[in-house]
């Protein structure tokens, strides 16, 4: 795949996450900057912390689990 492919896919589905945030009355953006600058960080950060040795799962893990909720102090 290319950069720019993966880049548009995870744009869109921050898009479709902000999107149902929005229909249930939640504050939307929040959820989309939390996407778009918390997942790439976490995995960035989840590279530093284990040296370069974090596989794609715990990187995925993490970068997808960190934005659910993009209010609490758990990340």
């Amino acid at each position: 795949m290319e950069p720019i492919t993966g880049f548009a896919l995870y744009f869109a589905f921050a898009a479709v996450v902000a999107g149902i945030a929005h229909k249930k009355g939640l504050m939307w953006l929040w959820y989309f900057l939390a996407i778009l600058i918390g997942g790439p960080l976490t995995v960035m950060g989840a590279s530093i912390v284990t040296e370069g040795n974090a596989g794609g799962v715990v990187s995925a893990l993490l970068g997808f689990r960190c934005p659910s909720s993009p209010c609490s102090s758990s990340c």
